[in-house]
């Protein structure tokens, strides 16, 4: 109630007021694309000469781009902070919808705070319980930086034998194949690179050989892969599937899943080759022992209330995944974050706490 009264109050000042709070952002103008490091294009935003380009808006900020002189701030077009250069005046914007807005190099545009409070009692109610919950020690550990479990030394002997024979034609070099290991021989990694490193190739392999070490081991797996943008997530889940098809991989037995929104083609049951489901069905997400699924941190959060309120008790009828290994209250023996650096930890929160540990 408080920030949306706030935001009423801000939205009656003129623009100028509004920069002078550094609650907002220009006039803007739209001076063309670029592509991300993973090829994705963003939107390129100048201020105009000689305007104060101070504003509290950081990278991964969720944002409103409205065109000057429209007054209903809350309806501009959704777009993420990707970047911005304060010295240059220049934003480097993603937006939020799958289909591009037109855009007019003529008009002058504001970036303006969003009204989020319809995501403030989930982000509280998970920062509350998070800290109160024992179950939740992995996840407490993790953001004290004391998480420092290892995995089984026989993972990295099968990993060995993996990576010379079935994983051989990817062509992994040397540091690729250094990230790749890091799963298997600790409960937290983080993988970084620069551009054109083939970070997301590199996840899509992660992801295979995590279930293929579970496959040979009989032992079910399920892997949620979270990021704060749908199409962070998409890409991960379309680069599985496409080193499977591409590579002919035998006998995989993951169900790929992508849980809330999802463009892509639709599911067709008739095919050999594998794909994305787009999923609603809580009930029966955790029916397949070997599953990956694909949410924002909202969605899996939504997937998990509804899940668990499904089930009656959160654990009768959704198979062993309350059950199997240690933490049973917790359906994910891995959380996998895509452009982790965009995460606010509230965000990340909504994710983290539905692993058993391995991040």
């Amino acid at each position: 109630m408080h920030q949306e009264k706030d935001l009423k109050t801000l939205a009656e000042l003129p623009l100028a007021e509004r920069m002078a709070r550094f609650r907002a952002l220009g006039p803007l103008k739209f001076s063309g694309t670029t592509l991300d490091d993973e090829g994705r294009f963003l939107f390129l935003f100048r201020l105009v000469e000689g305007e104060n380009g101070m504003a509290k808006f950081r990278q991964g900020d969720f944002l409103k781009l409205v065109p000057i002189g429209v007054t209903d701030l809350q309806g501009g077009i959704p777009v993420i902070m990707s970047r911005y250069d304060v010295k240059e005046g220049q934003a480097a914007l993603s937006f939020r919808q799958r289909r591009t807005p037109s855009l007019s190099k003529t008009f002058s545009y504001s970036l303006e705070e969003e009204a989020q409070d319809f995501h403030s009692d989930k982000l509280l109610g998970v920062v509350q319980n998070c800290f109160s919950d024992p179950d939740q020690q992995p996840v407490i550990d993790l953001l004290a930086g004391k998480l420092k479990g290892k995995q089984p030394s026989d993972q990295q002997l099968w990993l060995s034998n993996w990576l010379l024979s079935e994983a051989a034609p990817a062509s992994l070099n040397r540091s690729q194949i250094a990230a790749l290991t890091l799963p298997f021989q600790y409960d937290l990694s983080l993988i970084s690179g620069p551009p054109g490193t083939g970070k997301t190739n590199l996840s899509g392999w992660i992801l295979i050989a995590l279930i293929r070490r579970a496959q040979s081991t009989g032992n079910s797996l399920r892997i949620a892969v979270s990021a704060l943008t749908h199409q962070a997530i998409d890409q991960v889940l379309n680069k599985v599937v496409n080193i499977v098809n591409c590579y002919n991989l035998p006998d995989f037995p993951v169900r790929c899943v992508k849980w809330g929104r999802w463009e892509g083609p639709k599911f067709d049951p008739e095919k050999q080759d594998m794909q994305i489901e787009s999923l609603t069905n809580a009930k029966e997400v955790f029916n397949s022992p070997y599953l990956i699924v694909g949410a924002t941190g909202y969605g899996l959060h939504d997937l998990m209330t509804k899940s668990t309120s499904s089930s009656g008790s959160g654990s009768g009828n959704t198979g062993d995944n309350y059950s199997t290994r240690n933490n049973s209250g917790k359906p994910f023996d891995w959380v996998i974050f895509d452009e982790a650096s965009q995460m606010l930890i509230p965000q990340a929160l909504l994710s983290l706490i539905y692993g058993k540990g391995n991040f």
